[in-house]
């Protein structure tokens, strides 16, 4: 399970529909809920803030953060070609029978992210009026 404040909310169905449209390397989610939970579990009486969780299968195996520098070249090389390969897939993908946004948006769901105000902009319905904005 993987959860907490920095799990996004649509990260779960983000995940869903890469695993069943690009098909790469990633857990099968489950399930997903929200949940409020203390800000900081170390201060008593701390307040609630909400937070997301996804129970998704295990993968057993290392991070490659933790691995990385212990592989050789050609491994490194190779690892980054899969990456490189799972992203042109991604990049090639048309989805012209989606609407514009975050998976399974409703449609008067605000956009969030690093290029919105605190507080999300739209909806967009138009990629261009999204792209207008930013």
């Amino acid at each position: 399970m993987k959860g907490g404040q920095g799990v996004a909310k649509r990260e779960a169905e983000n995940m869903k529909f890469a695993l069943e449209t690009l098909g790469p390397p990633i857990p099968k989610v489950h399930h997903a809920f929200t949940a409020e939970i203390p800000e900081d579990p170390d201060i008593p009486e701390t307040p609630l803030v909400e937070a997301h969780f996804i129970v998704m299968d295990y993968i057993k195996g290392s991070m490659i953060e933790k691995s990385w520098q212990s592989l050789n070249t050609t491994a490194k090389e190779t690892v980054a070609q899969q990456v490189a390969d799972v992203i042109n897939k991604m990049q090639s993908t048309i989805l012209n029978h989606m609407p514009v946004g975050p998976i399974e948006r409703s449609q008067d769901a605000k956009f969030q992210g690093p290029w919105f105000t605190d507080y999300g902009a739209g909806p967009f319905n138009k990629l261009g009026v999204a792209l207008v904005y930013i």
